[in-house]
C-alpha cells in the first residue's frame, strides 16, 4: 500500500488507476459482466413503462442475475407487488435529484435487497448517477455497508472521474467503478 504525503497529512493509497488503464479495464469487465447494455435497456424499458409492477420485477430480475445474484432474487420478489414498485419509482424519483444514496438506501428497504443489489439496480436506473458498490469494493477500499460509505465511494468515483475522463471520451460514473472492480478482481 502506498503512502503519500499532502499537506503534512498522510494518504493510504489502497489502488492506483491511470488514465490508459480505463478501456482495457473495460473491455475485460465487460467480457467478464456481459450485456449490462441489456439491462440499461429493461431500465430503460420500465421507465417508458411508468414503472408498471410488471417492469420492476424485471428490472430487479435482469440487474441481480447480472450481478450473479439468483440465490437472492426469489426472495426479494418476494416482496409485496405495490413495495417493489414503489421502491423502484422512489429509487428513480432520488437519482432524478442527483440523490443516489438515498435512492440506493430506499432499495434497501425491500426485504432481502442488500447494498450491493440495491446498488446494482440503481446503477442501471441511472448510469450516469449511481454506481455499485459491493463487497468487493467494499472490502479492498474500506467503505462502509451503508449510506455513508455509499456517499464516500460515489465521491471518489467522482472525483476519479473529474480525472480519469481526459483521455476517455465517453466514460460514465458507472465506468470508473467498473475499472476499479476489474483491477481489484486482476482481471
Amino acid at each position: 500500500m502506498a503512502v503519500l504525503a499532502e499537506n503534512g497529512e498522510v494518504a493510504f493509497v489502497r489502488l492506483r488507476l491511470s488514465t490508459d488503464e480505463i478501456r482495457p479495464l473495460l473491455e475485460r469487465h465487460q467480457a467478464n459482466y456481459p450485456n449490462a447494455d441489456q439491462v440499461e435497456a429493461v431500465a430503460r424499458a420500465a421507465v417508458a413503462a411508468s414503472f408498471d409492477i410488471a417492469s420492476c420485477r424485471q428490472l430487479l430480475t435482469s440487474a441481480m442475475t447480472w450481478g450473479r445474484g439468483r440465490r437472492n432474487l426469489t426472495r426479494v420478489l418476494a416482496n409485496p407487488p405495490n413495495d417493489i414498485r414503489g421502491a423502484v419509482v422512489e429509487a428513480n424519483k432520488l437519482l432524478t435529484e442527483n440523490s443516489p444514496a438515498e435512492a440506493v438506501d430506499r432499495l434497501r428497504r425491500l426485504h432481502r435487497l442488500g447494498q450491493s443489489f440495491a446498488s446494482k439496480v440503481a446503477r442501471f436506473l441511472s448510469p450516469d448517477k449511481a454506481v455499485i458498490l459491493d463487497s468487493v469494493i467494499r472490502e479492498a477500499l474500506g467503505y462502509a455497508e451503508d449510506a455513508n460509505g455509499y456517499r464516500a465511494f460515489i465521491s471518489d468515483c467522482w472525483e476519479a472521474h473529474s480525472i480519469l475522463k481526459h483521455g476517455n471520451p465517453g466514460l460514465r460514473i458507472c465506468d470508473v467503478e467498473a475499472a476499479i472492480f476489474a483491477k481489484l478482481q486482476g482481471y
